[in-house]
């Protein structure tokens, strides 16, 4: 894309444009003439005729090829012809200095008040002021950029197959967010609204023409390729604005739903973390695309919730399985869940009372259909495995530290598990981790949970050169295999294939 489209070449051509004026005059007429013919100029008036008063008012006027026009003149039809009296278009055209010859016509604007008329003229474009000339130039050739890049979008989805969908359309999108952030960091954004409101003719007004062609490309990508892009990236501001102004009056409910439950300040401030990501929002503060999904389904789930579920007794740990269903993975929060268990266990008066709690714990927390699709962090694993993870951990704590005779029932004591000769593997740890990771997935082994999988191969298997594995050990090498241990459990896998073919 960038090698079709000479952005770079652009900024480069505008800041020597501003930076050495009336240097380039000729060049920018002879492209607007070539582009467009001749200039058309367009006055905007107020024209009221009433028995007490006849008033002629200029609003602006700028030339059709100026941005302005969209907001008056269809691009692609010709506008409502209005009629005159001869008079009257006599003095229209003697207050606006417009010669009979130069007139075109007088057009109804597009949706503007019933007062407003726009008056037609031919002009030259040696005659309008080199600001405006500049500026228009700059201007058609960002619209021009903008062009371009859905004819190369379009060429793109037409040349490559579905698979290659993917990366294609995240390289233009990547493409044009770092254009848009060049941008921004070229006309800065503390100059954003002024340049916005206030029709200028300056380098910032371009900067800020430029940056909304840009958006606009990627509102179009967000719009019909939404599934194609990558969910790491900024979501475009114009879109941000749209989707963060609809959100806000929840947002805003829920904080004060939220507020009323008097729930205590370190659980306070987790769940307003997200919510602040939209309060504080702004050119600056964008959101990925996964923060405003998140955003959205925390925003919706707990509204749900505080309208349905939290009047019932067991509404806090109701709200909890919310938390984990929706796979709010904020760190903060899944320390003061942790901190909060140890403290519920802190209570209970035996090991007994604290083991068969946790197993409750763990069967309820089993048993939530936590959503894969959207999460808080996708840096960070998800909530129902950390809390499992933490669950298991406890467990196997309290066995280790309980007595033979408080042991669950079909629960055999380590003692008598080891007196018992272990099942000697030809390989190393991590393959080994590797092939209980494939047995398990592939559901040919089943165990409750991550932490009993892990104890039952440690305290029957041992490799070659390891006689006690230890279970952390062997569940760091379960979930993160290297290339060799992957390609020596391939090897045998194609083994054991080979051997099938000839059974």
């Amino acid at each position: 894309m960038t090698s079709t489209i000479t952005f770079d070449a652009l900024l480069d051509e505008i800041n020597t444009g501003y930076d050495h004026p009336q240097t380039d005059r000729n060049k920018y007429e002879n492209w607007l003439f070539n582009k467009f013919g001749e200039c058309i100029e367009v006055n905007v008036i107020r024209w009221r005729n009433k028995q007490t008063q006849k008033k002629i008012k200029i609003v602006e006027s700028f030339v059709q090829v100026h941005p302005t026009a969209k907001a008056y003149l269809s691009p692609s039809v010709q506008g409502v012809l209005l009629d005159f009296d001869v008079p009257v278009s006599q003095e229209i055209l003697k207050v606006l200095n417009v010669a009979p010859e130069q007139f075109l016509s007088f057009q109804k604007p597009l949706k503007q008040a019933s007062d407003t008329v726009l008056v037609l003229s031919s002009s030259h474009w040696s005659k309008i002021s080199f600001e405006e000339l500049r500026f228009v130039y700059f201007s058609n050739r960002f619209l021009e950029l903008e062009k371009q890049c859905y004819t190369f979008l379009k060429e793109t989805i037409n040349a490559c197959k579905e698979k290659h969908l993917y990366s294609a359309i995240r390289k233009i999108q990547r493409t044009l967010l770092t254009w848009s952030i060049d941008v921004i960091q070229l006309f800065h954004l503390d100059r954003l609204t002024r340049s916005r409101s206030i029709k200028l003719y300056d380098k910032t007004s371009i900067f800020a023409l430029g940056y909304d062609c840009l958006e606009n490309i990627l509102v179009h990508l967000e719009r019909f390729y939404s599934k194609y892009l990558d969910r790491e990236l900024f979501v475009p501001f114009n879109v941000i604005s749209s989707r963060v102004n609809c959100l806000k009056p929840r947002v805003e409910r829920l904080k004060l739903n939220i507020i009323s439950q008097y729930y205590d300040a370190e659980f306070l401030e987790a769940l307003f973390q997200p919510l602040l990501l939209v309060s504080n929002v702004n050119p600056k503060n964008r959101l990925t695309y996964h923060q405003l999904m998140f955003i959205e389904c925390f925003t919706n789930k707990l509204l749900r919730f505080f309208a349905k579920e939290n009047q019932k007794a067991n509404s806090i740990e109701l709200l909890h399985g919310y938390l984990i269903e929706m796979n709010y993975n904020n760190p903060s929060y899944f320390t003061y869940l942790a901190f909060k268990f140890s403290e519920e266990l802190s209570k209970l008066p035996s090991l007994e009372s604290k083991q068969h709690t946790l197993y409750s714990w763990l069967k309820s927390v089993n048993q939530i259909v936590a959503s894969n699709e959207v999460q808080y962090d996708r840096n960070v694993v998800s909530l129902k495995s950390s809390v499992i993870g933490w669950l298991e951990e406890e467990i196997w704590f309290l066995k280790s530290t309980c007595p033979v005779h408080l042991q669950l029932p079909n629960e055999p004591s380590s003692a008598n598990v080891n007196q018992s000769e272990k099942v000697k593997m030809n390989c190393s740890v991590s393959e080994l981790a590797l092939l209980v990771r494939m047995l398990s997935e592939t559901d040919l082994v089943s165990s409750k949970t991550h932490r009993e999988l892990m104890e039952q191969i440690t305290d029957n298997f041992q490799t070659s050169k390891v006689q006690d594995i230890s279970i952390k050990s062997l569940s760091n090498k379960y979930y993160e295999p290297d290339t060799n241990t992957i390609n020596a459990i391939k090897e045998k896998v194609i083994q054991m294939l080979n051997k099938l073919n000839h059974l």
